[in-house]
Order: structure tokens, then sequence, then C-alpha cells
């Protein structure tokens, strides 16, 4: 018996086309990737009252979401540091003394739901809050209030009120 021998030309025509190496990568499809938003603040202190704006920050619903956890620690550490970049420096418990009724606007260009939807995006936000005034975000010492704004197309923002309850 003899054996069919076929030399490395034959064999790449036959397997693919006489591709050499790994398959390529299918090209990315244009406009999948996001750029990230760029992100104001604007704070304003007045005693028993601080407020702050971050224009830019986007909060959807964390419930919602079907993701891989290291996307989700991801979004959660990014809004944790602008949060903490906007309130940089505001020694709070100076301003505001407990107890506290803190409000969180959340603007987008959708409405969301007042349920679990709305307290779920802001939750990285009200943990951020919570530890720059040093307390448990589930102290009584803090009334949590979240509201939603219906803004234009693409228009994401938050507002933060801390404020003495009267």
């Amino acid at each position: 018996m003899g054996v069919n021998r076929i030399t490395m030309e034959e064999w790449q025509r036959l397997a693919g086309g006489g591709r050499k190496g790994p398959p390529k990568a299918a090209p990315k499809k244009p406009g999948l990737t996001k750029a990230p938003t760029p992100v104001r603040f604007t704070l304003a202190k007045v005693r028993g009252r601080v407020d702050v704006t971050i224009d830019g920050l986007r909060l959807i619903a964390e419930l919602n979401r079907r993701e891989h956890h290291m996307a989700t620690h991801r979004r959660s550490r990014s809004q944790k540091s602008i949060v903490r970049a906007a309130l940089g420096g505001v020694r709070l418990r100076e301003w505001v003394t407990p107890p506290l009724v803190v409000t969180m606007v959340r603007t987008g260009p959708k409405k969301m739901d007042k349920g679990d939807n709305l307290q779920s995006s802001c939750k990285w936000v009200r943990d951020q809050i919570a530890e720059e005034l040093g307390v448990n975000d589930g102290s009584d010492e803090v009334a949590w209030l979240v509201e939603g704004k219906v803004g234009g197309v693409g228009v994401y923002a938050v507002g933060i009120r801390i404020e003495e309850a009267s």
C-alpha cells in the first residue's frame, strides 16, 4: 500500500485558500464604541445646604442590565470617582449637620420609573455621598430622595442637594 503525500502548498490550498497564520479578526463596525461624555461640575455652598450639578454623568437602570460583572464594577468605580471629584475638598460636615435630606435628581433623555429603576440608577452616587458624609447609606441620620427629569436628546446630568432637615 502506498501513502498519498501532498505538499504544503496543496494542503494550504485545500484547507483554506492559501491563507497562512491564524484567522484575522473581523473589522469593527463603526459606531459601536462610545467616547466618554465630558463631565462638568457646578458646586454651590450655603450654610445648611450644598448643591452640586454634574453635567454629563449618565445614570442607567442597574437592575435591567445583563452584562459581565466587571463592566458593572468599572461603571460603579467611574461614577464614584466623578462624585468624589465633584465634592472634592468640600468638608460636608462643616457645611451641613445631621439630620440631613439628600435629594438626587437624574436627568436623561427618557423617563425612568420611580420604583426600582430610578433608585438603582443612583446607587453608586448614593454610596459615594454617604462615604463623603461619613455615614452609612442606611443610616437614620440621612433621608434619601430620588427624582427624575426628562432632558433633551443625549442630555445627561445629576443634581445633588444636601440640606439640613427642618
